[in-house]
């Protein structure tokens, strides 16, 4: 394209009267060009008209005087108004303030319920947990099998146990919890989240615990020894890897995010071969028609709430607020 066609362009697009073909001709020669914006301006071009080769300079002048000029006007107009705005309701906001318009009772305000961490021991017992506290845990011989120390409760080995003994630990809303088991597996609790398994592993037996809720597993290596995770009608079955699942009632799915190792994924009344996961892999147990599917995932998104972050990608809306209300312990109406 020559210099007079480029100026005829020119004109046609201060008088808005260029194609879409010749407005992209025009956006591609802004482009090209170092010292022009990356798209063109109406006063942008006008200015590069009044300066263009072969242009009656009284055309340029009308053109920089009637476009250019105007613009410039306006623009510090708008900004002296923006700022003159901005003075006035920070006075104004000074004088509501003053006059206590922005108090509100504490009724009205979003206040998390405070609701307490409990262990039910195998006799039935309960017992509150608080996260600044010192505890012990002991059995029904009165035995020490376990010491609370603040967020976290860790339960000390043995060979010698013979039978299964179960407690219990439930989170309520809006709290996080650790438990270290008695073979050295850790697990990180989520908000709304309740975790049944034995004091003490059995020689020669799975080490098998039952989850409602969310958790976060580092489980320690034992090659004869399974590791199941029993969500309901889903088993997570390994032997020494890290994975979150997320199995709450009110769900219809129940998700298991491997991070590193390896992890089988069966239906507890399928004889079925189990779906095997690779790192990085997230595997979701339809509940209503009994299928497991299978993708790629950024591990990351679904194991930050472990360090009290939230990440949300690709959610529903209710799926968010529900995380949220789990988070922070209130209900949200979403109208």
């Amino acid at each position: 394209m020559d210099d007079f066609e480029m100026k005829e362009l020119f004109e046609k697009y201060i008088r808005r009267k260029c194609s879409k073909e010749e407005i992209q001709a025009l956006v591609n020669y802004f482009r090209e060009s170092e010292e022009l914006p990356d798209f063109p301006t109406v006063e942008s071009v006008a200015e590069l008209l009044r300066d263009y080769p072969d242009l009656d300079e009284k055309v340029a002048d009308r053109i920089y005087t009637n476009i250019v000029q105007p613009n410039r006007k306006q623009k510090r107009l708008i900004s002296i108004s923006a700022i003159a705005a901005v003075f006035v309701g920070l006075i104004a906001l000074t004088f509501f303030y003053q006059q206590g318009y922005f108090e509100r009772s504490r009724e009205e305000l979003l206040v998390p319920k405070d609701e307490v961490i409990t262990l039910e021991l195998d006799n039935g017992v309960l017992e509150v947990i608080t996260t600044d506290g010192n505890t012990q845990v002991v059995n029904a011989d009165g035995t020490i099998v376990g010491q609370q120390n603040g967020n976290e409760l860790v339960y000390e080995g043995s060979e010698t146990a013979t039978e299964l003994v179960y407690n219990t630990l439930a989170v309520p809303y809006g709290k996080r919890f650790e438990v270290h088991l008695s073979d050295g597996t850790i697990v990180f609790l989520n908000a709304g989240t309740s975790l049944k398994y034995p004091v003490q592993f059995i020689q020669g037996k799975d080490r098998e615990v039952f989850l409602e809720g969310e958790a976060y597993f580092d489980v320690a290596h034992d090659a004869a020894h399974q590791f199941v995770v029993n969500a309901s009608a889903l088993d997570v079955a390994v032997l020494g890897t890290e994975f979150n699942v997320s199995h709450y009632p009110e769900d219809t799915t129940t998700d298991v995010v491997l991070v590193k190792g390896s992890v089988a994924l069966s239906e507890t009344t399928e004889t079925s071969e189990p779906i095997v996961l690779a790192p990085g892999v997230k595997g979701r147990f339809q509940r209503t028609n009994r299928e497991i599917t299978t993708k790629e995932v950024v591990t990351g998104t679904y194991t930050a709430w472990i360090e009290g972050r939230l990440v949300f990608r690709n959610m529903p809306f209710d799926h968010i607020l529900r995380k949220l209300e789990r988070h922070y312990n209130v209900e949200i109406q979403n109208n």
